[in-house]
């Protein structure tokens, strides 16, 4: 666990043969949110393929930084992880809930299934703030040791 905290692009990296995976087995489930009268339906395969995109990424971009050997703040990155795992645990649930689960998978979504998709997108878009944030503040403390020099 401590590789994954220092070189994080390996975390993303393994989860992008996941997503690829779950995109090439074509699951015939959607997400269906209901907002008063409007219906948004997203297709897991849509959904998989943009998080390809955007965990290669987050990917590149901590290799990017690990490489130029900046210094990331590891509290920020711990927690930028964690995120990450805590959001993609109930998706993954989501996926095998049929064939599998059904108890467990009915009983994380008994509650308000529109207020829980909501509160995993809150937290995924609350950990690519945080993502951004690590990579910003790596950049100005990089810059700020190199001109103290």
């Amino acid at each position: 666990m401590k590789n994954v905290f220092q070189k994080p692009f390996f975390f993303f990296w393994m989860l992008i043969p996941i997503f690829i995976l779950i995109n090439v087995l074509d699951l015939k489930k959607s997400i269906d949110i209901n907002i008063h009268d409007t219906y948004i339906i997203i297709e897991i395969s849509q959904l998989s393929l943009y998080a390809v995109f955007l965990f290669l990424l987050i990917g590149v971009n901590y290799f990017i930084i690990h490489k130029l050997t900046k210094p990331l703040n590891t509290w920020i990155t711990r927690v930028h992880i964690i995120l990450q795992i805590v959001v993609l645990i109930p998706f993954i649930i989501f996926l095998i809930s049929d064939e599998i689960t059904p108890s467990l998978s009915s009983t994380i979504l008994s509650m308000d299934a529109n207020l829980f998709i909501v509160i995993q997108f809150l937290i995924f878009f609350i950990s690519l703030i945080i993502h951004f944030i690590n990579f910003v503040m790596s950049i100005f403390i990089y810059k700020k040791i190199t001109l103290n020099k």
